[in-house]
């Protein structure tokens, strides 16, 4: 029975996906297209309140698909389709900016983000903190997603791309503290903070990233030495390449997202015009099927609030997010990268308006609910509302954006 179901669960997430994708492909006025992001996260929305024929089965079968370690892997498997979209030649060309990115903006983003908030609301530091350092995850699988439907030209394609990819440790590690903080100050009385409670969840998470980067580079490297021919087809190479890394990564507790994305990066060789996967229609219709079951998954575990005072909140937050903290961390790298790297204040610019979240947030937040926090209605309803806001609002114009910035595939000459 429950195979029957995940059938029927698959088979409808299946269909939203190819509907949406038909739906988005074409501009429904001067340039703006509709997110495919928010059509799923709404299609899955409207199956949850609305009363269907057979409901409740219906609900069962796509439930199966809303497992954390199902998002988790068809998440990774978004992010590795990315990483094989980036030249190694162009990582190092544009590292000082990408690093700086994923560590200098990520800590600006958090301290701005927590000193706006702390200003207009009346949480706490520690609630102020721990929204802003799960802000600070940028999404690679819904920036992906936009790149895969609009690209624009490489160098900021790749720099969007591993930036998202790459800023997720440093948000893990600031949401490990916070965490660490959070878990000692729970229950009836205080625990009392030590170096040795804080540095703890601190060595985890390290240990994590380190062996993550270990097994995403040995079996990058490793696929990369054998032919093609061996796999019959290049989408069969790339996706034993990542179940692979994939599996290690489970196995060792590894973090799949960093692994998934440095094996990708390194498929990529100097040399080729396309990447595989560009010329393969089987990868195009896993990555369609992929993002399907992300995005309903992840539409499936929204929750929205009953209490006014949260939406106020949870809205600011995110606008909060888009408005100040992102422009603010971009500007940071700019001012510290401008005179070194082959990127233009326009770039720059079009770095500040662009901020995608999504699933990474998202799964990060499933830590907190068995600390039972006061504040985790406000932190969950936060992180719904940047989904909300960055893939309803702000993803139709990316393609418009593009071109007002000069980063538009026609308009780099």
């Amino acid at each position: 029975m429950t195979i029957i179901l995940a059938l029927l669960g698959f088979l409808v997430i299946a269909c939203l996906g190819f509907i949406t994708n038909l739906l988005t492909r074409k501009p429904v006025y001067r340039g703006v297209h509709l997110p495919e992001v928010a059509l799923l996260i709404g299609a899955a929305q409207l199956l949850l309140h609305t009363p269907l024929p057979y409901a409740g089965v219906l609900l069962s079968s796509l439930k199966l698909w809303q497992d954390p370690t199902i998002l988790t892997l068809a998440a990774s498997l978004i992010i590795f389709h990315g990483g094989t979209e980036i030249r190694p030649s162009t990582f190092l060309k544009l590292k000082k900016v990408i690093l700086n990115l994923a560590t200098l903006g990520v800590l600006v983003s958090a301290a701005s983000f927590t000193l706006i908030f702390l200003l207009v609301t009346h949480v706490s530091f520690e609630t102020a903190w721990l929204i802003g350092a799960l802000f600070c995850a940028t999404d690679p699988a819904v920036l992906i997603t936009i790149l895969d439907r609009f690209p624009i030209r490489d160098e900021m394609q790749e720099t969007l791309i591993a930036e998202s990819a790459l800023n997720d440790p440093m948000s893990a590690i600031l949401v490990s503290i916070s965490i660490a903080f959070a878990a000692l100050q729970t229950g009836a009385r205080h625990t009392a903070i030590t170096a040795s409670a804080i540095m703890h969840p601190l060595l985890i998470t390290l240990y994590s990233e380190m062996l993550s980067i270990l097994i995403g580079v040995t079996v990058g490297l490793l696929s990369r030495r054998i032919r093609q021919r061996a796999f019959h087809s290049s989408t069969t190479k790339l996706l034993v390449t990542f179940f692979l890394t994939w599996g290690l990564c489970e196995l060792t507790g590894a973090s799949p997202f960093l692994a998934a994305f440095l094996a990708g990066v390194l498929q990529h060789r100097e040399g080729e015009e396309e990447t595989p996967d560009h010329v393969s229609r089987g990868m195009n219709i896993t990555l369609t099927l992929t993002r399907s079951v992300v995005f309903v998954g992840l539409g499936l575990a929204l929750v929205f609030p009953h209490q006014t005072v949260l939406y106020i909140e949870g809205v600011s937050a995110a606008f909060i997010l888009v408005a100040f903290a992102r422009p603010l961390s971009v500007l940071s790298v700019y001012l510290l990268t401008k005179k070194h790297a082959p990127l233009s204040g326009r770039d720059y610019a079009f770095l500040a308006v662009n901020r995608q979240t999504g699933v990474v947030p998202a799964l990060l937040v499933l830590l907190l609910k068995p600390l039972h926090l006061a504040s985790i209605s406000l932190i969950e309803f936060s992180i719904v509302s940047a989904i909300l806001v960055t893939s309803a609002l702000a993803t139709p114009f990316f393609p418009v954006l593009a071109r007002r910035f000069g980063v538009a595939i026609r308009d780099a000459h």
